[in-house]
């Protein structure tokens, strides 16, 4: 009876220790996926607060941004859609977009995530031969 107890309980602890620990398989992005409150700014412009959405598949994420224009003509906005690399904590998006008026410019953005804290720095760049523009764009905020 003994040598029987002795046995289960042998078992018991080999099958407890002799788990393992699995590992997780969240994708890079999922920590930028959500909707971020904060505030938004072009160089020359007013301050405004924004909600970004992010979101996407594996290692890619989307920004919307309803009111896109080159030299931040209300008449030449437009809506797009910038996408993102993620790399651990932070997100580049180089994208090249033309508004509503014909203008076109590259706008990237260095995204960092620390803390619960978006920030999110870059520029508009007009395209060569256009007008020169060379806006700073920034955005912090939390979800």
């Amino acid at each position: 009876m003994k040598q029987a107890i002795l046995l289960l309980l042998a078992g018991a602890m080999f099958a407890l220790f002799s788990c393992s620990k699995k590992s997780s398989s969240t994708p890079p992005n999922a920590q930028f996926v959500g909707t971020w409150h904060g505030t938004f700014c072009v160089t020359g412009s007013p301050a405004a607060t924004e909600i970004i959405n992010a979101g996407s598949d594996g290692s890619t994420v989307t920004i919307a941004d309803p009111n896109f224009s080159v030299y931040g003509f209300v008449s030449c906005s437009k809506s797009v859609v910038f996408t993102g690399k993620v790399s651990g904590n932070t997100f580049i998006i180089s994208q090249s977009v033309t508004d509503n008026c014909g203008n076109t410019g590259t706008l990237y953005i260095k995204a960092t995530l620390t803390g619960g804290t978006l920030t999110m720095n870059g520029s508009i760049t007009a395209a060569p031969g256009a007008p020169a523009t060379s806006d700073t764009v920034c955005f912090t905020g939390q979800k």
